[in-house]
């Protein structure tokens, strides 16, 4: 059965969802383990964000992120090819399996207003699925929900959403002042370390 049939039959009723759990956990734990700003997170930790993930599919040629569209989620590509795209330079790279891109959306929510500069938590690309892709997705409220339970990963990662959320300001002002846009989009989408 493949996965995206299973996904499928998860729907026809409870009995399916114990397996569907556990190969959830299999096929996106490495996914997760991966994250440079999960790494040293508790085993806890990372079993919870896999618990919440959602399957997804995208066709190639679907936008599954849309540069400017509030931004509500992470995703992590299990299987296909994006392509990271910005209004201002077109295509500016691809991420392969195993990347990640969205983080900035999960690490926005954890800052105050006043360490935004206005900022609003939008996508700073389009991610669009160059082939079909299998992803999975975090969901804001799920991320900060778990994080409620862990306070010391809480911590890290508002020091992380600051770095981040600096960088990307860099990153829109050198844009908007006809700057280029930097070919490894490292603030905006990441690809995992394998």
């Amino acid at each position: 059965m493949s996965l995206s049939s299973l996904c499928l039959s998860c729907t026809a009723g409870p009995a399916f969802r114990p397996i569907w759990r556990e190969l959830c956990f299999y096929k996106a734990s490495d996914l997760v383990l991966k994250v440079d700003f999960f790494k040293g997170a508790p085993k806890g930790f990372a079993h919870s964000v896999v618990s919440v993930l959602q399957y997804e599919v995208a066709l190639a040629g679907d936008d599954i992120i849309v540069e400017g569209e509030a931004a509500s989620a992470m995703f992590f590509v299990r299987k296909g090819t994006v392509a990271v795209i910005t209004r201002a330079a077109g295509m500016v790279t691809t991420l392969p399996a195993g990347a990640y891109f969205g983080e900035i959306a999960l690490l926005v929510g954890l800052l105050p207003p006043s360490a935004l500069n206005n900022m609003r938590p939008v996508c700073t690309a389009t991610i669009q699925a160059q082939e079909p892709c299998e992803l999975f997705s975090l969901r804001k409220e799920d991320f900060e929900s778990i994080l409620s339970l862990y306070p010391t990963v809480m911590s890290r990662m508002e020091e992380v959403a600051k770095i981040r959320m600096k960088n990307t300001s860099l990153a829109a002002s050198n844009r908007s002042a006809g700057g280029s846009t930097p070919t490894s989009l490292s603030t905006e989408t990441r690809a995992a370390e394998s």
